[in-house]
């Protein structure tokens, strides 16, 4: 290849290693060959990565930029390496106070609306809302009022992100529920039965006031129970959106305002 004499400026042919210079006779080193290093530098230069990015297999996850893991195409922030995932605006859901509304086919953003951590998995609730004003009609009839509340109500079909903490203690207020509710009952009857054997007239007359205590448990477990396992309430159901009761403030915060219907 030719190279410049680092001497005199001569040009000349040379290879690597050391040459003499024909026009001043210095000895000049010759490092690489230059023809060789532009093509390696040019092989290497559109040389594909060694790690190329994993695909987008499933439609529903998108890939974490940082990590190239998939999440769930609702998710704001990477559950594997904690990469914002959110996009510059969310769809159809919003903050009113401290109430969340959504859209009736909105996704909710992809982390537990009770703790604002990492969801986990994604909890369907079917909501059913009335008016308070239905409650009025209980002065007419509890039939009346069953009857109106189905027809009037409205419902909803969504989907919850939770996390697996959230699950589990869900599943142990059903759990409780359920072996209150039923010991309540059954301590209920057999002291009742104990206490028509009884030959003392006075623990006789307590019988109703027992039955009467028993329903009361049965009933206070009960609502508890499905208080703490429901994760969210609705506040308000229309056609379109949903108002949601019960959602973690930091959950919020993320959310823009609602603009009124």
């Amino acid at each position: 290849m030719k190279i410049d004499c680092t001497l005199c400026g001569t040009e000349f042919d040379a290879i690597k290693g050391r040459a003499k210079c024909p026009g001043c006779g210095g000895i000049v080193t010759v490092d690489a060959d230059q023809e060789v290093l532009d093509v390696v530098d040019y092989v290497e230069d559109d040389e594909p990565p060694s790690r190329p990015r994993k695909a987008l297999a499933n439609p529903a996850h998108i890939v974490c930029p940082m990590c190239a893991e998939q999440n769930r195409k609702a998710a704001k922030v990477c559950r594997f390496c904690g990469e914002d995932l959110a996009p510059d605006e969310l769809s159809g859901v919003w903050r009113d106070g401290h109430q969340l509304v959504m859209s009736q086919d909105a996704q909710l953003p992809y982390r537990c609306v009770k703790t604002n951590e990492p969801a986990e998995l994604l909890l369907r609730r079917k909501l059913s809302w009335h008016s308070p004003v239905i409650f009025v009609s209980i002065f007419a009839g509890l039939l009346i009022y069953v009857i109106l509340a189905v027809i009037l109500s409205k419902k909803a079909d969504i989907q919850v992100p939770i996390s697996r903490r959230i699950q589990k203690r869900r599943s142990i207020a059903i759990i409780a529920g359920w072996l209150l509710g039923l010991g309540g009952v059954a301590t209920m009857v057999l002291v009742c039965m104990f206490l028509a054997d009884s030959q003392n007239s006075t623990w006789k007359d307590a019988i109703p006031f027992i039955i009467i205590g028993g329903i009361v448990f049965v009933v206070f477990s009960a609502f508890i129970s499905s208080l703490i396992a429901s994760i969210v309430t609705p506040a308000k159901i229309t056609d379109g959106h949903v108002w949601l009761k019960g959602v973690h403030s930091e959950y919020l915060a993320l959310l823009p305002e609602w603009p009124g219907e």
